[in-house]
């Protein structure tokens, strides 16, 4: 979600990090343009933040899922690092590994997360909401740095 990227972007106004969205304002970018503009900027860690969706309105969570590959171990630390992190207003799935575009293609360690699903009331609530998306945005700031 681009409103808790640009949060994380915020927290960092010291400029301890240096953090580089793909976008800046909600329009939507091509998959091989994402990962080739991070690719471009050669940083130390990829992370891709989406929101999920489910048919069953019950199912909640938040999902980790980095790439298996020689970069697995040091995306699977950051992606633990993050969990911890992450607010116990919504469930804490299992990190996973998978094939997807972003990961795979990336040229550093990397991370897809789902934020929660907006088929379930309540992590909806939770993730539109200004003190959910900082809560989320304090979680993976802390996690980053």
């Amino acid at each position: 979600m681009l409103e808790i990227a640009q949060k994380v972007q915020e927290l960092n106004s010291s400029g301890k990090l240096d953090i580089i969205l793909t976008r800046e304002i909600d329009h939507f970018v091509e998959l091989e343009e994402r990962v080739n503009f991070a690719n471009r900027q050669t940083p130390s860690f990829f992370l891709s933040l989406h929101t999920n969706y489910a048919a069953k309105d019950t199912i909640s969570g938040f999902e980790i899922y980095v790439k298996n590959n020689s970069l697995a171990e040091q995306s699977m630390k950051m992606a633990s690092a993050i969990e911890r992190e992450y607010p116990n207003q919504i469930q804490k799935r299992q990190i996973t590994t998978a094939n997807f575009h972003v990961l795979k293609k990336s040229n550093c360690p990397s991370a897809l997360l789902e934020l929660g699903f907006l088929s379930n009331e309540n992590d909806r609530n939770y993730l539109l909401s200004e003190a959910g998306q900082w809560e989320i945005a304090e979680a993976i700031y802390n996690a980053v740095k």
